[in-house]
């Protein structure tokens, strides 16, 4: 359970950061 929501975090953070470029 923990290690499923460490990868959906890590996954979500870079998303959130290969986004900025895009909004900026």
């Amino acid at each position: 359970m923990m290690l499923m929501n460490q990868f959906l975090t890590v996954h979500y953070f870079v998303i959130y950061m290969a986004n900025l470029p895009t909004k900026d």
